[in-house]
């Protein structure tokens, strides 16, 4: 497991938390999913496979987010990880769209210009 997620209920609370900014977005309950850290290909954040509701997030990119912007940044980066994923489970394919989706719930949970929408903006698409 990642260093700076100290006990596995840090990544599940996380996770309740995506899931309750997720139903109170759509206004209904996206289901249960599960995180597994895994090692994926450079330029990979997480990812689900196809019928899935596991989400994989990418241990070599997380540790080297970490690594560059500080433990305290992890709640922020997996949220937004998390968040990504999820709405691909909910069904949503397409990337702009569930990127424009996240910078939506990211601003509502944590703030215009919070870390956490930096973060969101990051992987945002540029047209938008």
């Amino acid at each position: 497991m990642p260093p700076s997620i100290s006990r596995p209920l840090d990544v599940r609370m996380i996770l309740l938390s995506v899931r309750k900014a997720i139903r109170d977005y759509f206004g209904r309950d996206p289901g249960e999913a599960g995180v597994a850290f895994v090692k994926a290909g450079r330029g990979v954040l997480g990812y689900v496979e196809l019928g899935s509701r596991i989400i994989k997030i990418n241990a070599d990119a997380y540790r080297s987010f970490i690594d560059a912007e500080g433990v305290d940044a992890s709640t922020e980066y997996l949220f937004v990880v998390m968040l990504h994923e999820y709405l691909h489970i909910m069904g949503i394919l397409d990337e702009r769209e569930v990127r424009r989706i996240s910078m939506e719930i990211v601003e509502r949970v944590f703030g215009k210009g919070s870390r956490a929408s930096r973060i969101a903006e990051m992987l945002a698409d540029p047209r938008d």
